[in-house]
């Protein structure tokens, strides 16, 4: 029989272990035998044995089906090429992770925030920042061709969603530095505490794209509303800043909103970068609702006081 691999450190498993023999993660590998031609008839969460993308794949499935990797595209044998397990928590194809220490309470891997680093660390952000200039023209060049590409073909070219996607990581990355606070890892690479999950769709609807993401960036409507929940994002960061000077801590109860709006501004960044075509506007909880409300109110007042400016 063919064997598995585990979910968390990819140890090849005997088909019928319940948990990893090297770190311990439970598993639940498909059945044999008499149940091998029902296969799984729920939603499974799969791992492409080409790029080790994460997934979930549509049920029923059976040892012999062929499953299709939403990131590499290409085809597998379910039984020889994936392994499954329980479907995380969180399956959204768009998701903006914070790893912290061993203290939940604080961002980071850094117990206690360096108070004399918050003095300075606006210097380390500026070459992060003239970085994130340049990075982001090339993106923008990137998302006008797969516009056209869309348009056409319905679908956004792989190398140009992965090159977005990597401008993307790279700017909330920065933003969790500074402003945000939410790190003192500076640095943008593999080891910052921030990290972002996007999926790339198998198809986009052209309409979307004509009719209502095209006029949302001719009108800035969505724009003006990620550059809103930004201002508020900003603003939460001011007091963080001489909370930490005095405490030399991140407050506990901070990083849940703050994480929840970034969440929100990350996920309607990607519809508006033409990446998704479903999003959630209004968030997922009831305080980016109330801040998004707030936006679209502002929006649509600053929009008629502009029209009436013109007229």
């Amino acid at each position: 029989m063919a064997q598995i691999a585990c979910t968390k450190c990819g140890v090849s498993l005997d088909p019928g272990a319940q948990f990893c023999t090297n770190c311990g993660t439970r598993v639940t590998p498909l059945a044999r035998g008499s149940e091998s031609s029902a296969g799984a008839q729920a939603d499974v969460h799969v791992r492409c044995q080409y790029c080790g993308h994460e997934f979930i794949a549509k049920g029923p499935i059976t040892e012999g089906s062929t499953v299709r990797c939403k990131r590499c595209r290409r085809d597998s044998d379910f039984a020889q090429a994936f392994y499954h397990s329980t479907p995380p928590v969180d399956t959204d194809s768009v998701r903006l992770n914070l790893k912290y220490g061993e203290e939940e309470s604080l961002p980071g891997s850094d117990p206690v925030n360096n108070r004399l680093l918050l003095l300075v660390k606006w210097l380390f952000a500026i070459p992060l920042y003239i970085g994130m200039f340049f990075y982001g023209i090339v993106a923008f060049i990137a998302v006008f061709l797969a516009f056209w590409a869309i348009l056409v073909t319905g679908r956004f070219p792989d190398g140009l969603f992965n090159f977005v996607k990597g401008y993307l990581q790279y700017q909330y990355r920065v933003y969790s530095y500074f402003p945000l606070l939410l790190t003192n890892h500076w640095t943008p690479d593999d080891d910052h505490p921030l990290e972002i999950e996007l999926d790339s769709p198998l198809d986009l609807s052209r309409l979307a794209l004509v009719f209502l993401k095209l006029p949302s960036f001719l009108l800035d409507v969505v724009g003006a509303l990620i550059g809103f929940a930004f201002i508020i994002l900003f603003l939460i960061a001011v007091p963080v800043w001489w909370i930490i000077l005095v405490t030399g801590r991140y407050p506990k109860g901070w990083l849940a909103p703050t994480k929840a709006l970034l969440q929100w501004h990350f996920r309607v960044t990607t519809w508006q970068w033409l990446m998704r075509d479903e999003v959630n506007l209004f968030g997922t909880t009831t305080g980016v609702r109330v801040a998004v409300i707030i936006g679209i109110v502002g929006a649509f007042i600053l929009g008629i006081r502009d029209c009436s400016v013109g007229i």
